[in-house]
């Protein structure tokens, strides 16, 4: 399918004359919901649709009842009388699926947060600081989310109202090309000069014990009056022998159930690590797991369908709401 509309956008710009006078949505009025805006998918599904004959109807969050006196499968069986068509543009994957269930007509998933990371982090953020006026995200290291944090820079997010922190460090000073906070400052946040917003740990490498209480005061104060951190959004990583943030087999920090951040003694890596602990993950609203790679599948395997051994795989502590995975890595 990609290959032919890129040979047909060739053709009709060449002013082919196949292409020119290629209509096969002639006379059909084809709906677009937009429960979030995005000026290229809106643009490009009306020119598009007009281009192939078609009438293009925008149907933005505001201008019908869909959430609010209509429910999905409503709208559906409204819709499906007076389209051809339908696309939809979302928050939850599952709403475009019962609207395709409902609809009499082809529907069209134009985005929801299924497979999606990018996107959907970026909409998850929008909606939580349209709802709450501000959103506090905890990143993750390494190297499988960097494409997405560059990715993210280039959005038009509400930077000013968005709070940055780091679930895991490594006892390393900023600078270091190990940094996991110059490995964000270098992706997500390059092209946007912020402070008051940015919370990293900062690293005293010969005091790990003074470098973790410090910033779990920082934690503290920010989640002010909190049993554990709520987060909006927390992202996680998957080490090969099922580590996540710096929870790595058998090692102390697993055992911990007060403390929110703490310094963690890596035997295998001869070196401190600094990480949020398991229940102060777990009170996150939305904690996402991006897994990429083929040497991630027998460790996954292990979280997912391997006995309840969390001291060899540290990852079955945590309660994900989302996976994000590679088909590479998929067991």
């Amino acid at each position: 399918i990609l290959h032919w509309a890129i040979e047909f956008k060739r053709m009709w710009k060449s002013g082919d004359e196949i292409a020119m006078n290629f209509f096969p949505l002639a006379d059909m009025a084809v709906g677009s919901i937009y429960e979030k805006p995005s000026t290229r998918t809106r643009v490009s599904f009306e020119v598009g649709i007009n281009r192939l004959g078609g009438y293009p109807l925008t149907l933005l969050k505001n201008d019908i009842q869909l959430g609010k006196s209509e429910t999905v499968a409503d709208t559906a069986n409204v819709l499906s009388r007076f389209l051809g068509a339908i696309t939809y543009r979302c928050f939850a994957h599952a709403d475009v699926a019962e609207l395709a269930a409902n609809s009499s007509v082809p529907v069209l998933n134009a985005l929801s947060d299924k497979h999606h990371p990018c996107q959907a982090a970026a909409d998850l953020i929008l909606k939580i600081v349209d709802e709450k006026g501000i959103a506090r995200i905890s990143l993750s290291g390494g190297s499988t989310p960097r494409r997405i944090y560059e990715l993210m820079a280039e959005r038009d997010l509400p930077w000013d109202k968005i709070h940055w922190f780091w679930g895991d460090e490594r006892n390393v000073l900023a600078d270091s090309n190990q940094s996991n906070q110059r490995m964000v400052r270098e992706t997500l946040l390059k092209n946007h000069h912020l402070s008051d917003q940015v919370h990293p740990v900062e690293v005293n490498p010969s005091e790990p014990e003074t470098t973790a209480a410090e910033h779990e005061v920082i934690l503290r104060k920010h989640f002010e009056n909190q049993t554990m951190p709520e987060w909006d959004l927390i992202l996680l990583g998957l080490g090969d022998d099922a580590h996540t943030a710096s929870l790595f087999p058998k090692t102390k920090a697993l055992d911990e159930e007060q403390k929110w951040f703490v310094h963690n003694w890596v035997e295998k890596l001869d070196t401190y690590r600094y990480t949020l602990t398991a229940p102060a993950i777990n009170s996150g609203k939305n904690i996402w797991f991006l897994v990429a790679g083929e040497s991630k599948r027998q460790a996954l395997s292990h979280v997912w369908s391997g006995p309840f051994q969390p001291n060899e795989y540290p990852s079955q502590l945590i309660h994900p709401t989302t996976w994000y995975i590679t088909r590479d890595a998929k067991p």
